[in-house]
């Protein structure tokens, strides 16, 4: 008489939706340029930071500090939905100094992205009102300091 035996390989997979994006991040903007139909062109440098992201359900609140001092700390908020995220920070106005003059540029970050592994990543947009954007490719990992940048 043969023996019966039966196995079950169970295999438990968390899909990228179930993955949480909470905590905080060190981000990586790459700078990006690219043409204008007028012939002209558009370029934006690239930033370092740190992302920081509290979800309640599929609403994402959070910050954005950028290394260097030179951009204010920016409130964000979005959503996170089947593996994708999308956050828009708060428009923010600085002084800047443009051909010898003292002026104005407002400005903000859309981030649009998803989660593989320990990674977020995706494009971003930061855009200047009155000017021309162009989507820069964003990175970010899980912070392991406590430090805020």
């Amino acid at each position: 008489m043969h023996a019966l035996m039966a196995v079950v390989l169970v295999v438990w997979t968390v899909p990228a939706a179930s993955q949480s994006v909470d905590g905080r991040w060190q981000i990586s903007i790459e700078p990006a340029s690219r043409r204008t139909d007028d012939g002209g062109s558009v370029a934006r440098r690239g930033f370092e930071g740190t992302l920081v992201l509290a979800t309640d359900g599929p609403k994402v609140q959070g910050t954005l500090a950028l290394a260097g001092g030179s951009v204010p700390e920016l409130a964000l908020s979005g959503t996170v939905e089947a593996g994708r995220l999308r956050v828009v920070t708060e428009w923010k106005e600085v002084e800047i100094a443009e051909d010898g003059r003292k002026s104005t540029m407002r400005f903000r970050f859309v981030l649009d992205g998803e989660m593989n592994g320990a990674v977020l990543a995706g494009s971003c947009r930061w855009e200047i009102a009155g000017y021309e954007s162009v989507d820069q490719k964003w990175s970010a990992t899980r912070s392991t300091t406590a430090s805020r940048r």
